[in-house]
């Protein structure tokens, strides 16, 4: 069994890991297979470390979210100051983000310098560009920010802002895995056990008026690794009674008034479209500019 250890400021700690492609259900660990020797606590405790694991590979596999990673029995540890400083991180980064697109546009209008526009526009296509030079895409700004932090001795650097995301749905998964565990957790899961699902939702609630609006979770093929997560992460907002789907673009059908899906017979309006794909991949979507077009 592997062991990896984990500091801070306060303790040490050891937390076995295994790997998920070698453990099997039902097979002691070898140090208790010699009768010679009666299991100590450090025997009971590694067993009860090796059936979390399974516990938790078994709920990953069932949610169709599983990747071959090693599982930790436990969440990692997060100090509380850590975690007040990772949530004060998602106004600023999202002011960052506004301050940046303003610094854009008034580049491009000579308000600012012309090289910023040329700096921030290099290795684009220029469909692109022009996507976003659009009336009415110039004050869209994410929903959603992930930035990719690094732990170092100095405190946490942020080396990507990341605006589509993937691991939205793993997370979800695994915070309702943990969050209903045998082992007594002593903290609380950050979120909770439905703080994922609950926080995507509420963004996406707050794009429209329309108080029970039909979601479409748009997962284009160049992004088919993520799918299942976003299936799943749409099936958890279902069972609240929220109208979602995971669709591919070439579901979506174009009319004069808008953008609809099938429902059975039927077909429902599109109220609220989250793309799931990169901007670069727009030239192989398919209706991606209808897309572009209605949103």
């Amino acid at each position: 069994m592997q062991k990896r250890e984990y500091h801070s400021s306060k303790y040490i700690r050891e937390i076995p890991l295994t790997n998920p492609g070698t453990v099997s259900v039902g097979r002691p660990s070898s140090s208790m297979t010699n009768n010679n020797h009666r299991p100590n606590n450090k025997m009971i405790r590694h067993t009860a470390y090796k059936e979390q694991c399974l516990y938790i590979k078994d709920r990953l596999i069932e949610d169709g979210v599983y990747i071959n990673w090693n599982i930790s029995p436990e969440p990692f540890f997060m100090e509380k100051k850590e975690l007040t400083f990772i949530e004060s991180l998602g106004r600023c980064l999202y002011l960052f983000y506004s301050a940046s697109n303003n610094l854009y546009y008034e580049s491009i209008h000579g308000k600012q310098p012309e090289w910023i526009a040329g700096y921030l526009d290099q290795g684009k296509p220029q469909s692109l560009i022009e996507y976003a030079r659009m009336n009415r895409m110039k004050d869209l700004l994410p929903g959603i920010i992930r930035p990719d932090i690094i732990l170092t001795k100095g405190g946490m650097v942020a080396t990507e802002l990341d605006a589509v995301p993937g691991g939205m749905g793993i997370t979800g998964s695994l915070s309702r895995a943990y969050s209903s565990t045998s082992l007594e957790v002593e903290n609380k899961i950050v979120g909770e056990r439905e703080g994922m699902t609950e926080g995507f939702l509420n963004m996406l609630k707050s794009t429209t008026p329309i108080p029970d609006p039909v979601i479409a979770i748009v997962v284009s093929e160049e992004s088919r690794d993520y799918r299942s997560e976003m299936e799943w992460l749409a099936g958890a907002m279902r069972e609240v009674g929220v109208n979602v789907s995971t669709i591919k673009p070439e579901d979506i059908i174009f009319t004069e008034e808008g953008l609809y899906i099938k429902s059975g017979e039927n077909r429902c309006k599109i109220d609220v479209l989250y793309r799931f794909f990169e901007l670069f991949d727009l030239m192989n979507i398919p209706k991606a500019e209808l897309i572009m077009y209605s949103a």
